[in-house]
Formats: C-alpha cells, sequence, structure tokens
C-alpha cells in the first residue's frame, strides 16, 4: 500500500456529513475547500497550515475541537473567532504568543498552551459558560509571568495580571499574587 504524500480536498469536497479530518503530515491542495465540511466537529490540519489557510475557514460552525499542535507557522489565532462552538484547543508547542482573543470563546472546556511563548493567560476560560470544575488549562514550559495563571485552579480562582476593569494591576498587586 502507497503512503498518501498529497491530498487534493476538491476530490473528497462532497463528504458533506465529515465531522472529523486529521489530516497529519500531508501536503493539502484546495485547503479552502474543507469549508465544504460543515458538520466538521474535529479537525487537525497539517503542522504546515497557516494562519492565512484557517483564515478561509469561515464556515466551520459546528467545530468543537481543533488541533494546531506542532504547528511553528501559526502565530496569530483571531481566526478562531470563526468557530464560536469551540470546546477544546491544543496550542501546545506552537509559536503563539498571545490567546486574549480566547475571551470571546465562552464554551472553550479544554485549553494546552504547553511549550508556547505565552506570558499571560488571565482571564481566559473566565467567561466560559462551563461550571469551573469540569476545566481544563495546561501550561508546562510556557514562560508566563507570575501574575498569571498557570493552572486549572488559578482560573477558577480568577488569577489575573489585570482588575476587573481590564487595566493592569499595580505592581505591587501583581507581585503579592493579588
Amino acid at each position: 500500500m502507497k503512503d498518501i504524500d498529497t491530498i487534493d480536498i476538491s476530490q473528497i469536497k462532497d463528504l458533506t456529513n465529515l465531522e472529523y479530518l486529521g489530516l497529519g503530515n500531508v501536503k493539502v491542495k484546495n485547503f479552502q475547500m474543507i469549508n465544504n465540511f460543515i458538520n466538521l466537529t474535529n479537525f487537525s490540519p497539517t503542522r504546515t497550515v497557516t494562519e492565512q489557510d484557517m483564515n478561509t475557514l469561515i464556515n466551520l460552525k459546528k467545530l468543537e475541537r481543533l488541533s494546531l499542535r506542532n504547528n511553528t507557522f501559526i502565530t496569530n489565532i483571531d481566526f478562531i473567532l470563526n468557530f464560536p462552538n469551540m470546546k477544546e484547543l491544543f496550542l501546545n508547542n506552537t509559536s503563539i504568543k498571545d490567546i486574549s482573543v480566547l475571551k470571546k470563546l465562552p464554551k472553550l472546556t479544554i485549553l494546552n498552551i504547553s511549550g508556547t511563548q505565552v506570558t499571560d493567560a488571565s482571564g481566559i476560560m473566565a467567561n466560559t459558560d462551563v461550571h469551573p470544575e469540569y476545566l481544563t488549562f495546561t501550561a508546562s514550559n510556557t514562560p508566563l509571568r507570575w501574575c498569571s495563571p498557570k493552572n486549572t485552579q488559578e482560573i477558577i480562582d480568577g488569577k489575573s495580571c489585570y482588575e476587573k476593569d481590564g487595566t493592569l494591576k499595580p505592581f505591587w498587586k501583581r507581585w503579592l499574587g493579588l
């Protein structure tokens, strides 16, 4: 059996009921045609997918789980707002530095930012509709500031570098963890 090294999405574009798509390490032609998979809930694109590719995905409103792990080509995740039902997001070992956009995803329950360059996770998952006991936050090997939450319990406790009005806390409050 021959290994697949390239897949042309146009050849499978009619699989509109597809719920899971894992592309592994294959090269993808016609990436934007993934928009045809409107029932997709779980997506793992190739490790070489770019922000430009992800920005073309505007029809995946049912997407709940996205794994971008080990992708070093994506540095901005604003495209994530195209997926309002996002529950599980895996950004581990990526080039991501800013995850503030995730505050706008109220259904997010699982977030992995281990091995990224994120320095502040304040407020992430704070607006979630989900009970805090069901949140999972992983940030090992990540240079988070001392005032930033570093685990699920600190997220639940509301640890943050910012006041409730969104302004940066004075240095002494950040230093003391207040």
